[in-house]
């Protein structure tokens, strides 16, 4: 079901009903486009969660998308990951950052023009590229000091509004084919109502796992989720984190430890401090994944 209507306003309110009743003809009947996963991507996901798989598999599966492995190599070796050493190959960045970490980086560049590819709001698009990345990587962090939220963490905080761009498409390719404008507020209403909906179906479609999918789910309204509660929590920390990032230069601000978000993840301040004082080093990823 989608998510409560929102107030609109008068001025927009002929378009925004046209749009609205063909987007939810459109949902209904099951005919929203749904990007298509890259190949790659699908057998990152698909070795990542199978045991077998060696640092080499994982290597030789990047390597065949030469592009994909080259965007991969120049992360690894930035300045954001600091490497002690050089590192010479994918095999040799796999053992020193672990075959999840560089799993992550390969799907987040294979996917890129997916999440970007909104051609007439194109500006927009790359805002929510940007959160998205900088969510998964705060995401790992908080994770990582504060021991919940799970292995899928990053690529929650990467997916967690995945159906903002494919949503933003639709009402984009509506409009359009009716030959209506749709206003800024008017076209955010409609993003705002649709897009956890439509979220939902990206992720079935990618076969993404259980623990994202909640999430796509549930993130906004973390203390209310179910099984997956922790990873949405994190997730929800992690999206604030992520605007704060982009929006200003500053640190974050430690009123944040009255957040009840934070109290439910169990952060204390020489915590909360250590995962915010991360904030140059996520602001560099999100730097090498937006060129």
């Amino acid at each position: 079901m989608p998510n409560k209507q929102p107030a609109v306003d008068a001025d927009r309110t002929g378009s925004y009903e046209l749009v609205r009743s063909r987007l939810e003809d459109t949902i209904g009947a099951g005919d929203i486009a749904i990007p298509m996963l890259p190949e790659v991507a699908a057998q990152v996901v698909a070795a990542a969660g199978d045991p077998e798989t060696s640092a080499r598999d994982m290597a030789q599966i990047i390597y065949a998308d030469p592009a994909l492995a080259a965007h991969v190599m120049r992360v690894v070796t930035s300045a954001a990951y600091r490497p002690a050493q050089p590192i010479q190959s994918l095999h040799h960045a796999i053992s020193w950052l672990g075959m999840g970490e560089v799993c992550e980086l390969a799907f987040t560049a294979a996917v890129k023009s997916r999440l970007l590819n909104v051609p007439r709001q194109r500006a927009r698009a790359e805002r929510l590229w940007a959160t998205a990345v900088g969510s998964a990587a705060w995401g790992r962090a908080i994770a990582d000091v504060s021991g919940r939220g799970g292995e899928a963490s990053y690529l929650a905080g990467l997916m967690h509004e995945i159906g903002t761009p494919v949503c933003l498409q639709a009402c984009v390719d509506i409009a359009g084919k009716l030959q209506l404008t749709l206003s800024e507020p008017a076209l955010d209403a409609l993003v705002a109502e649709y897009k956890t909906e439509i979220g939902g179906r990206v992720a079935r479609a990618w076969q993404l796992p259980a623990a994202v999918t909640a999430v796509i789910d549930d993130w906004s309204a973390w203390a209310d989720a179910g099984l997956y509660k922790d990873q949405c929590a994190v997730t929800f920390l992690a999206h604030q984190l992520a605007e704060h990032t982009l929006a200003s230069s500053e640190p974050l601000a430690m009123a944040l430890a009255d957040d009840p978000v934070v109290g439910h993840l169990r952060l204390q301040p020489p915590a909360l401090a250590g995962i915010v004082g991360q904030a140059a080093q996520i602001r560099a990823v999100v730097d090498n994944f937006r060129n």
